[in-house]
This record gives structure tokens, C-alpha cells and sequence, in this order.
């Protein structure tokens, strides 16, 4: 499951990915398109006389996601904290809400 929200400042994805380890998980952005990839190696020995068998598999976990186009890609942040990663990437000020104060008099 992928959640993909924003706040004032920031664009967050939220990726699960259970029995994944952080060494596994390469997460980039360019050309403002997030790629959220993993290699996920299971191996399996199978030990009998003087045979043996072994097998990895790869696999990539997510497809690319495009935030907005405004988006700060130097300060991008991650976090993979019981096999959910937190992507966290910074608006621009100039999408940033701005409040504008009000000189009206009555």
C-alpha cells in the first residue's frame, strides 16, 4: 500500500514495505519522478549429497511517482521504520500557502 499526501510544506509518501530491509530499499528523485525501488534477495540452500541449490530473486517494489513539479529535491528525506518508508520532500516557497494580512477598516 502506497499513501501519498502533502501539508503546507512538504509532498509525503508513505510506502509499506514489510520484510524489507533498509539496505534493500534505494529511494531517488530526478526530473522531479520519485523512484522507490528494492532488491529483495531470497535464497534457498538445499543441501543432499553433493548437490546444491541455490536461487536469488530481484524484484522492484514500487512504480514512479511524480509530485508536483515544485518541488525541493536537494532536502528530499527518508525514513524505513517497521517496514514502512516515510519519504519526505520539501515544497519550494514559491508554492508554499502564504497568508495575506488584511488592511480593511471599517
Amino acid at each position: 500500500m502506497v499513501d501519498i499526501r502533502e501539508d503546507a510544506n512538504n509532498y509525503i509518501v508513505e510506502a509499506e514495505l514489510p520484510g524489507m530491509k533498509r539496505e534493500e530499499i534505494e529511494v531517488e528523485l530526478e526530473n522531479n519522478v520519485l523512484s522507490i525501488k528494492g532488491e529483495r534477495k531470497f535464497e534457498r540452500k538445499q543441501d543432499s549429497e553433493n548437490y546444491h541449490f541455490r536461487r536469488a530473486q530481484l524484484r522492484h517494489v514500487l512504480p514512479q511517482l511524480q509530485p508536483a513539479k515544485n518541488v525541493d529535491g536537494e532536502h528530499i528525506g527518508a525514513e524505513y521504520k517497521d517496514g514502512v518508508l516515510h519519504v519526505s520532500i520539501p515544497k519550494k516557497e514559491e508554492v508554499k500557502p502564504k497568508k495575506v494580512r488584511s488592511s480593511c477598516r471599517r
